[in-house]
C-alpha cells in the first residue's frame, strides 16, 4: 500500500511504504516480530520512503557474553596492492604492509622485548611531517575501478539465481551500519546492475571534505594525520625505502554472507599485516577512551564494526598525549576486547540516546537494512538494465530511494 505524504523537490511525489522484511537473529534469545510484506508498482519518477525506525532489535541494554558476528560467514577472495598512478599487483604479487618485528612481538606478548625496542616507538611525535604531507585525493579513495575488476573475477561462473550481492567499498557499509547511532544523514548511490546485484558508491552531490581533507579546521587535519604517522611508524618500510614518498595502498576483497538471500562483496583498505598471526591489524591513533563520552563510544562501536567485517583482523591503538601528540602507549585489542568496552553493562544500564551504542543492535540493524534495501531496490529497478538510485538514511531512520542519473563511469579512476 502506498500513501502520498507531500512533495520532494519539484515534481517528485513522495510515497510511504511499510517496512517489509522478516528479520533473522540466530545468536540471541529474543524473537523479533515479523511484518508482512507490502507490494508497490515500479516507478522511474517517484521517491519512495520507508520508515525503518521501528526495526526489530535486541533491547538496548542487552549484552551477549561473546561478541556477536556481523556476517554468517566471510572469506578473503583476492588481494591487491596499488601504487597510485603506477601499478596494480593482484594476489600473490601484491605487497602486504607488514608490521615491524618488534611490534609483532609486542602484540604477541603484550610487552616490549626490551627498552631499546620500546624507546624506538614510545615518545614519537605523531605530528612530525604534518606540514609536508599531501593526502590522496578523495576521488582515489572512493573509486570503484579496482572493486569492479575484482567483482568481474568473482562473478565468473557465479550462481546467484536466488541471492543478491551488494558490491561496495567497506567504508560505505560501515556508514550504513552506523546510521542508528548518529545525527547525520547518509547519502549513497546504489545501482542495480543487469545481473540484479547492487553496486554501492559515493553520492558525488553530497561529497564534502572531511577528515584529512578538511579545509577549514587545521586541528582536525592534524589529528587525522597522527593516524597516518602512526602507520608509518609501525609498518616495516624496508622494501619501499626508495619510494617512501609514493602512496601505495593494499586492499583485501572479501565475500560475506548476511543471510540465505543477501551477501556482500567488498573492498577494504588494510593498514597492516601481522606475519606472526597471519592476520590483518587495523591501526588507530586516539586519546585515552572515556566511556562516559558519547563520541568515544561511537568511535569504539565503529572500530568494532570495521574489524568485525573481516575474516581475520584485530586492532592496535596508539594512545597519544592530547597536548603534545606524542605516542604514550600501544595497546592491542581483539574483537572481543572492543566489544566488551562498547557493551559495558554499567554503561548500557544508564539512560541514553542512539540505542546506547549497543553492538548487538548494530548487528540487528545491519541484517535488517540490507534485506530492506534488496527488496525495494530490486522492485524499483528496470529489468535487464542498469538502474541507479540516490539512497538516503536520515537521523530518524527514514530510508528514501530516488532515481538518479549519476553514472558509474564518473566514479572510476584509470589504473
Amino acid at each position: 500500500m502506498t500513501e502520498p505524504v507531500g512533495d520532494i523537490s519539484g515534481s517528485l511525489s513522495r510515497l510511504q511504504i511499510d517496512d517489509t522484511e522478516k528479520q533473522h537473529h540466530s545468536r540471541s534469545t529474543y524473537k523479533p516480530k515479523s511484518k508482512s510484506k507490502s507490494k508497490f508498482k515500479r516507478s522511474t519518477k517517484q521517491t519512495v520512503v520507508i520508515p525503518c525506525k521501528k526495526f526489530s532489535h535486541a533491547p538496548v541494554n542487552y549484552v551477549l557474553e561473546k561478541s556477536p558476528i556481523l556476517l554468517r560467514d566471510s572469506e578473503e577472495l583476492y588481494t591487491c596492492s596499488y601504487k597510485v598512478d603506477k601499478s596494480t599487483l593482484w594476489n600473490s604479487l601484491s605487497t602486504k604492509p607488514a608490521l615491524r618485528k618488534e611490534i609483532c612481538n609486542f602484540i604477541a606478548q603484550n610487552k616490549w622485548d626490551d627498552d631499546i625496542s620500546k624507546n624506538r616507538f614510545i615518545g614519537s611525535n605523531l605530528t612530525e611531517g604534518y606540514e609536508d604531507y599531501v593526502p590522496l585525493p578523495q576521488e582515489v579513495l572512493d573509486s570503484v575501478d579496482l572493486l569492479m575488476q575484482a567483482y568481474d573475477k568473482y562473478n565468473e561462473g557465479l550462481d546467484t539465481m536466488n541471492k543478491t550481492t551488494f558490491i561496495s567499498l567497506r567504508h560505505h557499509i560501515i556508514d550504513i551500519i552506523m546510521c542508528p547511532f548518529q545525527n547525520e544523514t547518509v547519502s549513497l548511490i546504489m545501482s542495480v546492475l543487469p545481473d540484479r546485484n547492487i553496486l554501492i558508491s559515493v553520492d558525488k552531490s553530497q561529497c564534502k571534505p572531511n577528515g584529512i581533507h578538511q579545509l577549514t579546521d587545521p586541528n582536525i587535519r592534524k589529528i587525522c594525520y597522527t593516524g597516518f604517522a602512526l602507520e608509518n611508524l609501525l609498518i616495516d618500510s624496508s622494501e619501499n625505502e626508495n619510494d617512501s614518498q609514493e602512496h601505495e595502498l593494499y586492499y583485501s576483497f572479501v565475500r560475506g554472507i548476511i543471510n540465505d538471500n543477501v551477501e556482500i562483496f567488498f573492498q577494504a583498505e588494510m593498514d597492516s599485516y601481522n606475519p606472526l598471526t597471519n592476520s590483518y591489524t587495523e591501526i588507530k591513533s586516539s586519546v585515552n577512551f572515556n566511556l562516559n563520552n558519547a563520541y568515544h563510544r561511537k568511535k569504539l562501536l565503529r572500530m568494532w564494526v570495521q574489524t568485525n567485517l573481516l575474516p581475520r583482523s584485530d586492532l592496535l591503538i596508539g594512545f597519544r598525549n592530547p597536548y603534545s601528540n606524542e605516542l604514550e602507549q600501544l595497546r592491542p585489542y581483539k574483537i572481543q576486547d572492543i566489544y566488551q568496552k562498547v557493551n559495558n553493562r554499567s554503561i548500557l544500564g544508564r539512560p541514553g540516546k542512539f540505542f546506547r551504542y549497543n553492538a548487538v543492535v548494530a548487528r540487528d540493524w545491519f541484517h535488517h537494512i540490507f534485506s530492506i534495501l534488496k527488496t525495494n531496490l530490486l522492485s524499483l529497478a528496470e529489468p535487464d538494465k542498469l538502474s541507479s538510485f540516490k539512497v538516503q538514511l536520515d537521523p530518524n531512520l527514514n530510508l528514501s530511494i530516488t532515481p538518479t542519473t549519476q553514472s558509474i563511469k564518473d566514479l572510476k579512476i584509470q589504473v
